[in-house]
């Protein structure tokens, strides 16, 4: 699934397979966090756009930590953020089209037993001229994901 050999940041899957954090006493690894823990337990996809590997085609790293408060009221916010960004979500008016994060291909299922369908997981974070779009039955792809890293200067 993932492609992520980026010279001096990660140099294959390892580096999310590999346990090298101690959680509660315990060895994981990021995809241990992320998979094993939070969507089995959770079962919320917007999960997807909170966890992020800091790679281009992930939602932006975010400015502030999660919290109990704020949890819910941050998660609908990274959603709409990353549905509403090129990242995320891609019109195509004139070929009818509409493209979506490859988030949304490869955990279909996490979207699909939520809300029955990526389609209406996604309809309420849509503005109007998106869910006028869906009325013309567009055909449905996805953006090829960026595996680059996600940051504001280049690596020296």
């Amino acid at each position: 699934m993932r492609e992520t050999f980026v010279p001096g940041v990660w140099t294959g899957t390892k580096f999310f397979t590999s346990r090298q954090h101690t959680v509660a006493g315990q060895r994981l690894s990021q995809d241990d966090i992320e998979h094993e823990i939070l969507r089995k337990r959770f079962k919320d996809p917007r999960i997807h756009f909170a966890i992020i590997c800091a790679s281009s085609g992930c939602p932006p790293l975010p400015q502030s930590a999660y919290t109990a408060e704020n949890v819910q009221l941050r998660l609908e916010d990274e959603t709409r953020k990353y549905l509403h960004s090129k990242r995320g979500l891609q019109i195509d008016y004139a070929e009818n089209t509409m493209m979506l994060s490859k988030l949304f291909d490869w955990f279909a299922g996490d979207f699909e037993s939520k809300s029955g369908s990526v389609i209406n997981f996604i309809k309420p974070y849509l503005d109007e001229k998106a869910m006028a779009f869906l009325d013309r039955r567009p055909k449905m792809s996805y953006i090829e994901y960026d595996w680059a890293l996600n940051a504001k200067e280049p690596l020296k």
